[in-house]
């Protein structure tokens, strides 16, 4: 794709849950676009809007007013499954997002899914656990997996359709050490754009080279990681602390 085209752009985008209440906003005026390859954090303290941002450009909320674009399309009905094609989402709860039988079979059904021959699927499954060091893993059953596995599991489902852009939701939470530091560097060997939204700030740190931080959603900074992140007043006004490393 064109690199100077970004893959996501927000333009005064506007969202309430209520109806009834649409004084209520969960994001306010929030315009922004992410390039091709660039690596943003999402962080914000509980409330900020992270979540609710990330469902947008997926059409797993609507868009209230605004604009949401994906590679130059508005999400609307005709454009939505093209859309996803370019966008992988990870779920919080990732563990919900597998439900065949072993690993092997979870990644391929995305791409069996979109209509891809036999022998596709099969070159891109592959592909996709080798990214996420996870082909020693094909053959084995979801329920065997570790936290850190099944993670794993679910971002090979998301790579599999060649992706330009992923959305994670808290990808490193529940993770222990290791597995945290095996997804530190899947997601950084990775060339596609990713939006991470995270409480963990030295996770961000380590993953994102860009961060977006949202206080009662509004976009509050806009800018490197590393300058960011270490602005402890602003962190602690939008309920934040500095990461760990950074603390003294």
């Amino acid at each position: 794709m064109n690199e100077l085209q970004p893959i996501l752009s927000f333009s005064a985008v506007d969202f309430w849950y209520d109806e009834n209440h649409v004084e209520n906003k969960a994001l306010q005026n929030l315009t922004f676009s992410v390039r091709p390859g660039e690596r943003v954090g999402l962080i914000g303290g509980n409330g900020a809007g992270k979540s609710t941002l990330l469902k947008l450009p997926v059409a797993l909320l609507p868009v209230r007013t605004g604009t949401v674009q994906t590679a130059g399309m508005e999400i609307t009905d005709k454009t939505i499954a093209a859309v996803r094609r370019r966008i992988g989402y990870l779920f919080q709860d990732s563990e919900s997002q597998l439900f065949m039988p072993t690993v092997a079979k979870d990644v391929a059904f995305a791409a069996e899914s979109s209509g891809l021959s036999r022998e596709e699927t099969a070159c891109r499954t592959t592909a996709a656990l080798s990214l996420v060091q996870m082909e020693a893993m094909a053959d084995k059953q979801i329920y065997r997996l570790s936290g850190g596995q099944k993670k794993l599991t679910a971002i090979a489902g998301l790579l599999v359709l060649k992706p330009d852009l992923i959305l994670m939701d808290e990808p490193s939470s529940t993770l222990d050490p290791k597995n945290r530091r095996n997804l530190i560097a899947v997601l950084n060997s990775l060339d596609c754009a990713k939006i991470i939204a995270s409480h963990d700030l030295d996770f961000i740190y380590d993953t994102c080279d860009r961060v977006l931080l949202l206080h009662a959603g509004k976009i509050a900074a806009d800018g490197p990681a590393a300058e960011i992140l270490q602005q402890k007043d602003l962190l602690e006004h939008c309920d934040l602390e500095l990461p760990l490393r950074l603390q003294r």
